[in-house]
């Protein structure tokens, strides 16, 4: 079968992506390959103009984020990735300080299942919900009425 070369298709059972690379003999006979995308490397190594920042302000979290790397992985994602885990660290040694305080004076330790951290809540609750809901009913139904009553 004879492709145009860099065609593209969804591999039905995988669902990867797939090429169709044509055999170097010249017979215009190919087949399907999964897509193997490789990594920016622009992305992947710290700028030298960045590892100066970066030492300026946090003397050897360079090379942590270098040895945290995963393969193929862009090294902002290992920084975030390893700052996620160092601030949950930072998190569990706090609530672990509060509980110490705490027994320090007496009190019980705070239960790490029933801390919750602070939560905003977003959005209506419930009933204000269903209450807008009405109101804009009926403002929509006045505004139904006025329009008929006009002609």
């Amino acid at each position: 079968m004879t492709m145009p070369v860099a065609s593209t298709r969804k591999n039905p059972i995988t669902g990867q992506t797939q090429v169709w690379v044509e055999y170097d003999d010249g017979s215009g006979q190919g087949e399907w390959v999964d897509a193997v995308s490789t990594p920016d490397q622009s992305t992947v190594a710290i700028p030298a103009a960045y590892k100066v920042a970066l030492e300026s302000g946090a003397p050897g979290v360079t090379k942590l984020i270098e040895e945290g790397q995963k393969t193929g992985e862009s090294w902002t994602d290992a920084a975030l990735r390893l700052a996620t885990g160092i601030a949950m660290s930072v998190q569990q040694l706090q609530f672990m300080q509060i509980n110490v305080d705490r027994a320090r004076k007496g009190q019980p330790p705070i239960d790490a299942q029933a801390y919750s951290g602070a939560y905003v809540n977003v959005g209506l609750d419930p009933a204000t919900q269903k209450l807008v809901t009405y109101a804009g009913l009926g403002i929509l139904a006045l505004f139904v009425l006025n329009m008929a009553t006009k002609k």
